[in-house]
């Protein structure tokens, strides 16, 4: 089910400049196949580009909806007006003032739109008197959805809508008509009846200018086909070149397309490439990396036990050391003693020798 942001971006995208609506249409077109909406994608893929004509109407409807909706509104009242032309509610003049108000709006529209050449212009207009007969083409209009300038069938300026015969005689005769199926007078109102007999000639002479203003209403309505007619003419032939320019332009779009999709096939393959052998690189990188961490951490237990190692070896020097000491201390005190002995024991013999010599 389309939802009403689908509609606004479908929208947005047939007012979207025709040089940049394909790659508008497929970025719409893969933004919601990446959100899931699958048919969705579908649909806009299948969007066909605007021509600038109508394009340039989409964005006129877009900008000024306001406008788009005078139009309606002065389209609706032209029909009015037509309706009661024939049915004898109203006179050509009222009917002219309503073609010049849907003239009006419809020149505030194309003037809404944005700058286009000459020619461009030209199918404006035409479109927008197409709309004032067609109600599919003004709501196309309405919706910005318009896919190509249209051609109104029928009577120029404002198609059909124009009475093609006289009304005001048709209504003449309908009122006459009318006068002749009443029941007659009772024959006290003979003297009425006789006055009321110079009525139809009274109704002749009334009728003269309106049939002749219908004459030249018919006569304008048929120079008006004949314009229609050749201007319809010259837009399809128009048109047939534009449908051939618009295929070959196509056609010429979908093969870029294809190799746009190739191309990019092939960068996203070498991407992919590139992606895995940088991934065996890092997980490479990352082993060598751990191997070295382990083998670090080895050395460093290594250290660190021949660190404890030399610190007891250098406790243990240094308790020798003092152990030496200790006994050279001790050694010292015992040659002491041994001399003191010494010089005793001399001093006992040279004690003795004297006794002896005494």
């Amino acid at each position: 089910m389309r939802s009403d942001s689908d509609d606004d971006a479908i929208a947005a995208l047939y007012a979207a400049a025709p040089e940049q609506f394909v790659a508008a249409r497929d970025a719409l077109a893969k933004r919601l196949r990446e959100a899931g909406d699958r048919a969705g994608a579908a649909r806009v893929r299948r969007l066909r580009r605007p021509t600038r004509a109508a394009w340039a109407l989409n964005v006129a409807a877009r900008e000024r909806p306001e406008l788009v909706g005078a139009l309606a509104e002065a389209v609706d009242a032209l029909h009015a007006a037509h309706r009661d032309l024939l049915g004898g509610g109203a006179d050509a003049t009222s009917l002219r003032d309503a073609e010049q108000r849907v003239r009006a709006a419809a020149d505030a529209v194309a003037a809404a739109a944005p700058a286009t050449d000459p020619p461009t212009l030209e199918k404006i207009r035409a479109t927008l008197r197409a709309a004032a007969v067609d109600a599919d083409v003004l709501a196309e209009i309405a919706r910005s959805r318009l896919l190509r300038e249209q051609v109104a069938s029928g009577f120029g300026d404002l198609g059909g809508i124009v009475p093609p015969a006289a009304p005001a005689p048709r209504a003449a005769g309908r009122r006459a008509a009318a006068r002749d199926a009443a029941p007659a007078a009772p024959r006290r109102a003979a003297p009425q009846d006789a006055a009321r007999m110079g009525a139809p000639a009274a109704d002749d002479s009334a009728a003269a200018p309106a049939a002749a203003e219908a004459a030249e209403l018919e006569r304008t309505a048929a120079e008006r086909a004949a314009a229609e007619k050749t201007a319809a003419e010259r837009a399809a032939a128009e048109k047939t070149a534009a449908e051939r320019a618009a295929a070959e332009k196509t056609a010429a779009e979908r093969a870029a397309a294809e190799k746009a999709a190739a191309e990019r096939a092939a960068a996203e393959k070498a991407a992919a490439e590139r992606a895995a052998a940088e991934k065996a690189a890092a997980e490479r990188a990352a082993a060598e990396k751990a191997a070295a961490e382990r083998a670090a951490a080895e050395r460093a237990r290594r250290i660190e036990r021949a660190d404890a190692a030399v610190a007891a070896a250098e406790d243990e020097l240094a308790a020798a050391a003092r152990e030496l000491e200790a006994a050279e201390r001790a050694a010292a005190a015992r040659r002491a003693e041994h001399e003191a002995a010494a010089t005793r024991l001399a001093e006992a013999r040279a004690a003795r020798e004297r006794a002896d010599r005494e």
